[in-house]
């Protein structure tokens, strides 16, 4: 039993969902990319890598600032939406 002071941990649904961004932008990106017609697909394609990266480091700041259950997942969520903004900016200044 915890002290009466200390508050319970929080689930752990934002940590999850931060982690999960990434892979729920893959559909979206596709779809995107489908609709779009020539540099639109890039423009897509850039949008999408942009808004799963921010959304994604949305979620994982919330679940820190939460203080949820397992605050590793939050840092992994963090790390997840941070990688589609180091791909775009693999793709933008890379050779």
């Amino acid at each position: 039993m915890q002290p009466a002071n200390t508050p319970a941990p929080r689930s752990r649904v934002l940590g999850t969902l931060s982690v999960l961004t990434p892979l729920m932008a893959i559909p979206v990106g596709l779809i995107a990319v489908s609709v779009a017609d020539g540099y639109g697909k890039l423009g897509a394609a850039v949008l999408v890598l942009f808004g799963a990266g921010l959304i994604g480091t949305l979620l994982a700041v919330a679940a820190l600032i939460r203080r949820e259950r397992w605050p590793w997942l939050g840092v992994l969520g963090l790390l997840a939406g941070l990688l589609p903004s180091l791909i775009l900016l693999g793709l933008i200044f890379g050779r």
